[in-house]
């Protein structure tokens, strides 16, 4: 289990990113395994609120993952598989930081266009705005075959679960069993803020997206904490949360 944290995650330790400020203009430039998932990264720290982002449930078309064992000598017990990824320059004024939500809804949807078009033949993503949080999704994956088919997030899948007056991260672990159990996608916690022990919180929930229960317990904790979503070459994804001001 620890391997498969380090296979999904690993990439970030190769990842090559730069904001450069100027009086009106700003460019995001990255290099890095997920580059989409880097830049809005970037792009939430300018903003200073949260859009959360999440992998393709799966890299399954060998084009789009390379083998990075040889990179790890003999620290690797198995193979060492991470996304291709890539580089990713997008440009923006700063008057569109402190914008309207329609405007700041105009300027996500401007990155991940712009990574749309520089990646056209893989997965293809958009952008949801639930009011509170934005969400980026793929809605397009990539097979093992190459076919690009749509893709429904695991976090979409309606759910079953109860959870009384019990601390944050452990009302998280209830939500992602849930998606397990009624949806077959298996997603662990990874890396999140200790403060979220601290806050005690109840859910009870019968209809309600895992997506939104996940937004309702994090907003409790605190309204900027937002969240990445990523997967690997095999089956599991590991849920990461992060401080939009801070990181």
């Amino acid at each position: 289990m620890l391997l498969s944290r380090m296979l999904i995650g690993a990439g970030i330790l190769a990842a090559g990113v730069g904001v450069a400020s100027g009086q009106t203009n700003r460019a995001i430039a990255v290099n890095d395994p997920r580059p989409l998932s880097e830049a809005i990264f970037q792009l939430e720290k300018a903003l200073r609120q949260p859009i959360t982002y999440e992998d393709p449930a799966i890299y399954a078309y060998p084009g789009d993952y390379v083998d990075k064992t040889a990179e790890y000598g003999g620290r690797a017990a198995r193979r060492v598989l991470l996304p291709r990824g890539g580089g990713l320059q997008f440009t923006f004024n700063s008057s569109e930081l402190s914008g309207t939500r329609a405007q700041t809804n105009a300027l996500v949807t401007r990155l991940i266009q712009t990574f749309n078009k520089s990646y056209p033949d893989g997965a293809q993503f958009e952008l949801r705005d639930t009011g509170r949080v934005y969400h980026v999704v793929p809605v397009v994956v990539r097979q093992k075959t190459g076919a690009i088919v749509p893709h429904e997030s695991p976090l979409d899948q309606p759910i079953t679960v109860v959870a009384q007056d019990t601390d944050a991260m452990n009302a998280i672990s209830e939500i992602l069993a849930a998606v397990k159990t009624q949806r077959g996608s298996h997603i662990l916690v990874g890396q999140v803020p200790i403060g979220m022990l601290r806050v005690k919180v109840s859910l009870a929930s019968d209809n309600d997206s895992a997506r939104t229960l996940l937004v309702r317990v994090l907003q409790k904790v605190s309204p900027t904490l937002s969240w990445r979503l990523w997967c690997g070459t095999e089956p599991g994804c590991y849920f990461n949360v992060h401080d939009a001001r801070t990181q």
